[in-house]
């Protein structure tokens, strides 16, 4: 028997449709990466007047090669971004917070590796650090650490005898020394320098993570690890492991998240002490120097 009344059916739940709203978001926003990712690539090609698709300028960084190409790497990395994507969220979910810290580290090493490994162990990884442009190329000369110190400057002018190589003569003499110390204790070459250089890198994304959580939280609340457990498979994957694994830049550019980590924890303890002050000036120091010196 009817009354009369308008039946409507029911709203749909408002966390529902949040979901809904943010799906349409993430598939937005990864069809415009595709396309700014095709779109580069596309005009790279078109622009470049070398019959070999070199794209060349006379302001760096602008020297390319288009060589798209497969290698022993590439399947894990389609497997593993594939896995990420999929079960990535739910997972960070479910592990603790220390677990998810371990977690996202490895996937980025392992990511990383995989991306190295498409070009090969040798090309890829083994040799990415051996070309007479880089740090390793100057270890031999280094005899004297301290007196390598007092005359490093004197060795930066280019186009003058003696003058470092590209790497060395453009950055402080940190992350040169580091290399230097390797090859004393029994670790040079370019597979130790590699790997070094591999397992300080992909830890960017544990400092942005524990920064995030320092930030976000307030009193003892947990709900600040939610926005990092949501970045962790991102942080994980993030076009940045390619370069934290192979570059010897990342070694200096490392000090940057952490020292961004130590400013966010020194400044919202209760008590704050000198110590905590000075290590942070240090690590930020030690970032900012090597970004500025990179900018110039």
């Amino acid at each position: 028997m009817s009354t009369g009344a308008d039946i409507r059916p029911a709203d749909p739940a408002p966390g529902l449709t949040d979901n809904r709203a943010a799906a349409r978001w993430d598939l937005v926003l990864g069809a415009a990466g595709v396309l700014l990712v095709v779109a580069a690539g596309t005009a790279a090609h078109l622009l470049s007047t070398d019959p070999r698709g070199n794209l060349t300028s006379t302001v760096a960084p602008l020297l390319a090669n288009w060589m798209p190409h497969v290698g022993p790497g590439s399947p894990f990395a389609v497997v593993i971004a594939v896995a990420a994507v999929t079960w990535g969220p739910a997972v960070a979910q479910r592990l603790s917070w220390r677990q998810l810290l371990g977690v996202t580290y490895a996937t980025t090493l392992i990511w990383s590796m995989s991306l190295a490994l498409v070009d090969g162990w040798q090309r890829g990884f083994a040799g990415r650090l051996t070309s007479d442009d880089e740090y390793l190329a100057e270890v031999p000369r280094v005899s004297d650490v301290h007196q390598m110190l007092q005359t490093f400057t004197t060795h930066i002018i280019d186009y003058q005898p003696g003058r470092w190589t590209t790497h060395v003569a453009a950055h402080p003499p940190g992350a040169f020394l580091v290399y230097v110390g390797l090859d004393r204790i029994g670790l040079g070459g370019g597979t130790f320098a590699s790997l070094f250089t591999w397992a300080v890198g992909c830890s960017a994304g544990v400092a942005v993570l524990v920064t995030v959580r320092v930030l976000a939280r307030r009193g003892d609340s947990p709900d600040g690890e939610q926005l990092g457990r949501r970045a962790a498979p991102f942080l994980a994957l993030a076009p940045a492991a390619d370069v934290s694994g192979l570059s010897r830049s990342e070694t200096e550019r490392i000090w940057l998240p952490f020292g961004v980590w130590l400013l966010a924890a020194t400044a919202l303890r209760p008590v704050r002490h000198q110590r905590a002050w000075l290590a942070t000036g240090v690590v930020l120091a030690l970032g900012i120097n090597h970004l500025l010196l990179t900018a110039w």
